[in-house]
């Protein structure tokens, strides 16, 4: 793979981890897909942090756990935070600059520059310019004025639309965050009674 086909076809984070697999790169090595975030929370934090937090506590820091996206990744903090296009972009870089001081990349290849047949192009005579066109003046003013309009209220339909879709959205989003916060409580408070009924 060249730099270019990386920039160019290295799209997503799924794409970006197989390169990184393929190459042994560890730049993206804290890079987890959801399913792989619950299983490392559930077996190696889940009792540390029930043992340090009252069940209210550990309700907050469940909470506090990003939802929603497709891959996740632990912060400098040790925080899980959700890999969004800024991040995707910023791994991207990192990537692209470890395979740089590796030397990774298959080397461009070079496209053959025609010769410089100098004499020859002066020797031909220069086309003629075309006139540039202008307005067709058969075409009535007040035509083109109403089509404007037209356009104008379309494109502000078609942006009130997408207003209307995105706040529809948010509150299905609302709704669903509350629901996921109802389940995490419960589920929490049940842990909670289950790991004292261990001790």
């Amino acid at each position: 793979m060249t730099r270019q086909e990386f920039i160019d076809d290295i799209t997503t984070m799924s794409a970006l981890l197989d390169f990184c697999y393929e190459e042994d790169c560890s730049v993206c090595e804290d890079v987890y897909s959801e399913e792989a975030m619950d299983d490392y929370i559930n077996e190696n934090c889940l009792v540390d942090w029930a043992r340090s937090n009252s069940w209210y506590g550990l309700r907050d820091m469940l909470n506090d756990l990003p939802t929603g996206y497709d891959w996740y990744y632990v912060n400098e903090y040790g925080d899980f935070e959700g890999v969004d296009d800024y991040v995707l972009e910023d791994f991207k870089d990192r990537v692209l600059e470890w395979a740089e001081d590796n030397d990774v990349f298959d080397q461009e290849e070079e496209e053959d520059e025609p010769e410089d047949d100098g004499d020859e192009a002066e020797a031909l005579p220069e086309e003629p310019e075309e006139p540039e066109e202008g307005l067709d003046p058969e075409f009535p003013i007040a035509d083109l004025f109403a089509s404007s309009i037209t356009v104008i209220r379309t494109m502000a339909d078609h942006a009130l639309a997408q207003q209307q879709e995105k706040q529809r959205l948010e509150a299905e989003r609302e709704a669903e965050q509350k629901r996921l916060e109802l389940a995490e409580e419960q589920e929490t408070k049940a842990l909670f009674q289950q790991l004292f009924e261990y001790a």
